[in-house]
Order: structure tokens, then sequence, then C-alpha cells
């Protein structure tokens, strides 16, 4: 997008407008921005020009179905290969999360209930006596992030997500976006939450790594320090302005801190997933 209009001040601005502002106003205003097309509305972010010699851009990933401002977009993570969306969706009954990656180590489908240890295929149905067993897929965050973005109907569905650690709980439970978090309901609840990153900051070394939604009013995940390094190397991530626009999944508990900030806080760097847009 060429435009964007910023709620704080009631501004539209052109992308090359928008970069020229000091550095404060940048960062305090690309919190605000939203679609410029009055059917649309939708939230928007701001990427600045990026060490690749990419120009200042605004962008959406809640364009509405009305908005004439919508483009392809690219949601390829880097190293990923494209997938399609009916193997996004096959996921079987049950999903499993893994946390930490394991050398050499493919997604497979697996059926609880077959013994051995044996590996059916990702259409395998195992048949009881009461009909269809309930088959398990094992997926790494990532994986399950790209269905959250791609397949609407994964995130409103019944099927269970298990993750070591957190309650056992069907997709349209445990999956919450970062729109829809709520303050009271949510608070201290382990949970997937997920959504677009407006902005990314850490102050150096030695501080914790800022994943932000929007404003002060919006949540934002919390990165410790010692884990910052591994998140940005494992998804490819050379300098923070490159996360601007991002899809984020984070597997936390909310906290509420005094000044009302909603923050997510993760243990460690294989409870967060990044899906760049290009």
């Amino acid at each position: 997008m060429d435009m964007a209009e910023c709620t704080l001040d009631g501004e539209t601005y052109l992308a090359r407008d928008f970069a020229r502002l000091d550095p404060g106003a940048i960062a305090e205003k690309r919190r605000h921005l939203i679609c410029v097309h009055a059917a649309c509305r939708g939230r928007a972010f701001y990427r600045g020009r990026t060490r690749d010699g990419k120009a200042p851009c605004f962008g959406s990933n809640e364009h509405t179905v009305e908005c004439e401002l919508t483009g392809p977009v690219s949601r390829m993570a880097p190293g990923a290969d494209p997938i399609t969306r009916e193997e996004l969706a096959n996921l079987g009954a049950c999903v499993q999360i893994l946390l930490g990656p394991r050398e050499g180590e493919d997604e497979v489908h697996l059926d609880t209930d077959l013994p051995g240890g044996l590996r059916p295929s990702a259409r395998h149905t195992a048949l009881g006596p009461d009909g269809p067993r309930r088959a398990l897929s094992r997926r790494k965050l990532l994986t399950v992030l790209r269905n959250l973005v791609h397949v609407d109907r994964f995130g409103r569905s019944a099927i269970e997500v298990r993750v070591d650690g957190f309650p056992v709980l069907p997709a349209r439970r445990f999956f919450v976006r970062f729109a829809d978090v709520d303050p009271v309901g949510h608070l201290a609840q382990p949970r997937g939450y997920w959504g677009t990153v407006v902005d990314a900051r850490s102050r150096g070394r030695s501080d914790h790594l800022w994943l932000n939604s929007g404003g002060p009013e919006a949540v934002s995940v919390k990165i410790p320090a010692s884990e910052k390094e591994r998140v940005l190397r494992q998804h490819g991530v050379a300098e923070l302005e490159e996360l601007a626009g991002s899809w984020a999944i984070a597997l936390g508990r909310l906290e509420i801190l005094p000044s009302g900030k909603q923050l997510v806080v993760v243990g460690a760097a294989t409870e967060v997933a990044v899906l760049r847009t290009a």
C-alpha cells in the first residue's frame, strides 16, 4: 500500500513521507495505522527501508473482502517449501505441537492406536470396533501458524490441540488472535496467542525482544533476552525491521502490567514462530 491513516493524529501518509518523520514519531505512529479504504479500515503496518534495499511501504494482513487495496502477499517463511491448502488442512482429529526441532525429523501423521509405532500416510484412518479412530498429527509450531493464517476454518475448528505443559483444548479455544484477547477471560491462561506484528523492538543485547501488535492497549509478546538471538537466527532475521507485518504465534500466559499493558510472556525460543511477509 502506498498510503495509510494514523488514528493517533488523523493524518493520511504516503509511505515515503512517513519515512521522513523523526524516529520517535515513526515508533509511536506506526502502532496506530489503518487502511485508508472506507470499506476496510483494517489494521495496517509500516516497514521501513531494509538493508537489502527494499523501499519503505505500508501493508495490512487484515483487509476486508470489500477492500480494493488488498493485494497478493507472500507469506512463506525463509527456507519453507510451498504447501497446498489441502495439505495444510489435513491435520486429522488431534494436533500435537512439537516444541524444539529434532535434527533430521520430518513431520508425520501418527495413529495413536496403531501398535508397533507404525506410521500411516497422511490420509490414513484406522478402523476400530466403534468406527474410525482418531489420528494424531505431529506438527512444528511454524506449520501450525501457517494453518491459522491460510486456513480460516482451522482456528475455528474442534481439532484437539496438545502441547506439553498446556491444557488440551479444541483449536477454537486454544488459539487466540491478538485482537480477540480478553484481559479478564484470558488472564494467566496458557494459550497460543497469534496475529500480526506491527513492529519489533529491543534496546540492546541485554534487553528482551518485544513483538508489538498495536498501540499501548494492544498485546505484545515478550521474548527473554537470553532467547532473542535464537529466535532471530531460526527465522533468518537480520534486522528487526524485517519483522514488521509478519505473523507470529506465541505459546505462553497472558499477563497484565500495573499500567494495563497486556503481555504474552514466553520462556523459550521454541515457543515462538514467525511467518514473514514479503
